[in-house]
């Protein structure tokens, strides 16, 4: 007679499998997440690349906007840059949908690029909004100080290189975190980049 697996002998070996695959998702899920942030801080790079060209033409400014995708009347920051990024940005479908094209979109984004077209925020822009018109170049200076010198956040996180100037506009990159909005100054979770061409991983 041909012997087969009992029945405890197959719960057995199903126990040993959900085990091994329970060990396997988490450090999967891992990797996959680590390889995401990987993709992001290379679309930082690339958009840092043009936001450096922008300032060799235009004496080591910014660019003025007040805010990242465009508007009636404000090209905004990446309409500004895409030339300098060799890249059109994302135009909107008849259905309200932006294409989603590197460098762009971050690769860990939770759906904010199919409303808006972008992943990132040009940080400035948050100055820039409340500042008069008449002060884009007398006080634009003042602006680029605080991106270039030595910052301190009220979380401890210090950056000698200055305040990041472009960023994830959510929190995508810490687990658990689903993309929700924090305390202005907690930059965790958020890649950032930095005017000295430097990004930094967030963690």
């Amino acid at each position: 007679m041909r012997r087969g697996f009992s029945l405890v002998e197959l719960l057995a070996v199903i126990g040993v499998i959900a085990v091994l695959i329970g060990i396997a998702l988490p450090a999967f899920a891992g990797v996959l997440r680590t390889a995401k942030s990987v993709r992001c801080q290379a679309n930082l790079r690339s958009i840092l690349s043009g936001l450096q060209g922008y300032r060799d033409d235009h004496l080591g400014l910014i660019p003025w906007s007040s805010v990242t995708q465009s508007t009636g009347k404000d090209p905004g920051a990446f309409g500004v840059l895409a030339d300098y990024i060799g890249v059109p940005v994302p135009a909107e479908s008849q259905d309200g949908i932006y294409e989603q094209i590197e460098p762009y979109v971050c690769p860990a984004d939770i759906g904010l690029s199919e409303l808006y077209g972008f992943s990132y925020a040009y940080r400035p822009s948050s100055f820039m909004q409340v500042m008069p018109e008449d002060w884009s170049r007398r006080e634009a200076m003042e602006i680029i100080k605080f991106f270039s010198e030595p910052q301190v956040f009220q979380n401890g996180v210090r950056y000698p290189q200055g305040a990041p100037v472009m960023m994830d506009s959510l929190r995508f990159h810490l687990p658990g975190s689903r993309g929700r909005h924090y305390p202005h100054d907690d930059l965790r979770g958020y890649n950032q980049a930095f005017l000295d061409g430097s990004v930094r991983a967030g963690k």
